[in-house]
């Protein structure tokens, strides 16, 4: 029974059971709440409140619940100067990862899905929104919320079985909590380098910037600005120098990481080495716990 007990309390329990339950409300909030707001309400204002609500709350709440502990720390700091450049080259594969997946989606589909209904709508009605309240609404909340949700509770807790399962657990809950099969390798993609840039600078804020950044690509212009180009260059063309730039970006990523990771040999940021991902690969990805949550996201992507 005691055994029992200590496993229900482990990270491969517990969080799958969180972002399950996260998923639910944010589901419910914007199939009931957000979808069915009057024209004199003010969509920005609810949707900020509703993120807070939805991802900060529940934050605070698990850590208490967890004795104001978490299995590993989170990464509060601050990017530090030598970590820079790593930020920038991150952005640059990020941007030309998230061209190179909409232009495949155009290519194969004749279509870019578009992420949100709501965000496209209250975009282009820019008479009666502002702009500092899109932005606000839109990039800087949704990048602050969701980080700290993702990278800081869900990241932190699966790095005791190793920091690449972490990164990867974390970016699917990202997809998952988007409700959306069409788009679920961008989301996938955008949360696979937000989780890395997380562990190899070892700062929230790092992530939290290129989240900002990949907030403001889908709601200015990266559907736009592909169209035309498409239009204007061809689809051979295009696919061909987006492949190019991806290819000399990861490139550039790798270089990094190397010289990252060799500043770090010489100066370990921690005392011991983290857990080996490949020794912990069942415990995570076939929990029933995380089986469950896959489920969940298929129920309410597919039916609601």
């Amino acid at each position: 029974m005691p055994d029992i007990k200590n496993h229900l309390k482990t990270p491969a329990v517990t969080v799958p059971v969180l972002a399950a339950a996260v998923m639910l409300i944010l589901r419910l909030c914007g199939k009931f709440v957000i979808g069915n707001m009057g024209e004199n309400e003010n969509p920005l204002l609810a949707i900020s409140i509703l993120q807070l609500i939805v991802f900060v709350l529940p934050c605070i709440f698990y850590y208490l619940l967890k004795g104001r502990r978490l299995e590993t720390d989170p990464f509060f700091y601050v990017v530090r100067p030598k970590h820079i450049i790593f930020v920038l080259v991150s952005a640059l594969v990020l941007l030309c990862g998230t061209l190179l997946i909409k232009y495949g989606q155009y290519v194969l589909f004749d279509e870019m899905y578009s992420t949100d209904e709501l965000v496209d709508s209250v975009v282009n009605n820019t008479a009666a929104y502002s702009g500092s309240g899109i932005i606000i609404a839109y990039v800087i909340i949704p990048a602050v919320a969701e980080e700290l949700f993702y990278r800081g509770i869900v990241l932190s807790e699966y790095r005791l079985y190793g920091s690449a399962n972490a990164v990867i657990v974390s970016a699917l809950c990202f997809a998952f909590m988007h409700f959306s099969f069409d788009n679920f390798v961008l989301y996938l993609f955008a949360g696979l380098i937000l989780g890395m840039v997380a562990v190899v600078t070892r700062s929230l804020l790092a992530s939290v910037i290129l989240h900002v950044l990949s907030n403001l690509l889908s709601l200015y212009g990266s559907d736009s600005f592909l169209r035309i180009t498409i239009q204007k260059s061809g689809e051979i063309f295009m696919g061909f120098l987006l492949v190019v730039l991806f290819a000399l970006s990861i490139i550039l990523l790798l270089s990094r990481l190397d010289q990252v990771y060799s500043d770090y040999a010489e100066k370990p940021p921690v005392s011991g080495l983290p857990a080996n991902s490949k020794d912990n690969l069942l415990k995570v990805f076939f929990s029933p716990a995380f089986l469950a949550l896959i489920a969940v996201f298929v129920a309410l992507t597919a039916f609601m």
